[in-house]
């Protein structure tokens, strides 16, 4: 499903994104089901959208008592 979900955006280049090949495929159950996967997703994409941002992880594994 990755590749194939980011292959698919390859039909718009002129979008920032895809030009500079910062799309990227999420599994789909960390985001759409309610539950615990929830708050995975919910890291996972904050690590996406912000990688230059480490300590928002840190608080939140703290609060999980990672």
């Amino acid at each position: 499903q990755g590749p194939r979900a980011v292959g698919y955006w390859s039909r718009w280049p002129e979008l920032p994104a895809v030009r500079d090949h910062r799309v990227k495929a999420v599994e789909d159950t960390l985001i759409i089901r309610p539950g615990a996967h929830l708050v995975q997703g919910a890291d996972l994409l904050a690590d996406l959208i912000h990688p230059e941002q480490p300590a928002a992880r840190s608080i939140r594994r703290e609060n999980r008592g990672d």
